[in-house]
């Protein structure tokens, strides 16, 4: 069945290894062959990566909490000035 339809497994996968090599930026051959120093650099990287995620997601729920606190408020003032003019209208 994989000869009918010229299925070829190994370069398959070595095309699909290439073309994620090419989109990050690296070699996956070499990963095996990384030294220490390196190993040490991308763990940072990562690790500083993790931090600014978790500072936008503050930034961004803090904002989106804020915006919800506004519109409450802005309801709660409404709310009040209606039942003030109904009080008047009585």
């Amino acid at each position: 069945m994989a000869d009918s339809n010229n299925w070829k497994w190994g370069q398959s996968s070595q095309n699909a290894f290439q073309l994620v090599g090419q989109f990050f930026s690296i070699a996956p051959a070499n990963l095996a062959k990384a030294k220490d120093a390196e190993v040490s650099k991308i763990l940072k990287a990562a690790d500083e990566s993790d931090t600014a995620v978790k500072r936008t997601q503050d930034y961004a729920n803090a904002l989106k909490r804020n915006w919800k606190n506004q519109v409450k408020m802005g309801a709660m003032i409404h709310g009040l000035v209606r039942t003030g003019l109904t009080l008047i209208g009585q």
